[in-house]
């Protein structure tokens, strides 16, 4: 299991943009927003593992300012003239049978969301021991693995995120500028409390951009190593998808979990490192990457990357093992090792 969260932390990008450690455990939720055919989706993180099971137990209120702002971006609180403020809704993760009536999810998305909120334990009992210190430790694992793993699911898919209490769509009555608060329910001591709110305006634009070309970092044998900067993108992108073709036209994702730089320290990294084992050495093989934010939306593809591996240098060189002079001609003969055939493109004669 440990093996199994620490592999989640590499993988989520909310560990690396939002769940950094608190010392305080102060109760954070982060707030971002899109606008889309004039609707406004919200989606909210929260900060901490504190955080998520708050919001998991009490749930969240999400708030609506109408102000006469012009357009700007500020910070809350400002000078703005509030003309109203709204209570939209107060939310609560969804119930098991609602999560498996999600029609816009897969099913395994939706088995591992309502596993989350509502299957006992994710510790199997027979591998902890009778140490009291080992289950003390093991019930704190699966405390952070149904947190890393939540956020996970939320990020690839808005209904999901939705399910979890973590998303919210509103349709304002006019094209204005608003502010939309999170906040936390129940009673919380407001000096451990931090508020997410976000600005939106229904003129902005809120296009997805197009990630840097991948560079090649290696392609020897049948493997090949890419990389791609993703630094002036990570207030968009939470992960990215990888796609591979033959032909430079018909890609399929060959990626089965979220890319996404974070490394062991929980560090920020700038660059997305993607392995892949190719079929053979004898074609070209086309890459493209694209971004998913926070909302679950993939973006545009980035430019493609042409790649041909070569082959590594070899181990046993061939062996001559006849020669055979026949009039003019000469006969050669030589011999390989048998398990390096798909590896040696042909041959040169001196």
């Amino acid at each position: 299991m440990r093996a199994l969260i620490i592999l989640a932390f590499l993988l989520t990008y909310c560990s690396r943009s939002f769940c950094q450690a608190d010392s305080e455990e102060r109760l954070k939720v982060h707030l971002i927003a899109k606008v889309e055919n004039e609707h406004v989706f919200l989606r909210w993180i929260p900060g901490n593992l504190k955080s998520w099971y708050w919001g998991i137990s009490h749930g969240y209120r999400v708030i609506r300012y109408t102000t006469s702002d012009d357009g700007g971006y500020s910070t809350w609180p400002i000078s703005w003239q509030v003309d109203s403020k709204i209570v939209l809704d107060t939310l609560l993760p969804y119930s098991a049978e609602d999560i498996s009536s999600i029609e816009d999810a897969e099913s395994d998305q939706k088995d591992l969301a309502s596993g989350i909120l509502y299957e006992p334990s994710f510790i199997i009992d027979s591998l902890i021991g009778e140490s009291g210190f080992a289950r003390a430790y093991a019930d704190q694992s699966d405390r952070e693995s149904r947190f890393v793993f939540g956020l996970i699911a939320a990020d690839q898919n808005f209904s999901i995120a939705r399910a979890f209490g973590l998303g919210y769509i509103d349709d304002p009555y006019n094209d204005g500028a608003y502010y939309y608060e999170v906040e936390f329910l129940d009673q919380v001591d407001s000096t451990f409390l931090g508020k997410g709110g976000v600005d939106v305006n229904m003129y902005t634009d809120y296009s997805l951009r197009q990630p840097g070309i991948p560079q090649i970092e290696q392609a020897i044998d049948t493997n090949i190593l890419l990389s791609w900067d993703v630094s002036l993108l990570e207030s968009i992108y939470g992960s990215y998808n990888i796609e591979r073709s033959t032909d430079s036209s018909n890609f399929t994702k060959i990626n089965t979990l979220p890319l996404v730089s974070v490394d062991q320290n929980g560090n920020d990294q700038s660059v997305v490192y993607f392995a892949d084992d190719v079929p053979g050495m004898d074609s070209d093989y086309y890459y493209q990457v694209k971004g998913v934010s926070p909302f679950g939306d993939e973006g545009p593809a980035s430019p493609i990357v042409k790649v041909r591996p070569k082959p590594s240098p070899k181990a046993s060189p061939p062996k001559i093992t006849n020669l055979d002079i026949v009039s003019d001609d000469v006969n050669v003969d030589w011999d390989f090792p048998s398990g390096e055939d798909s590896l040696i493109w042909g041959f040169k004669i001196y």
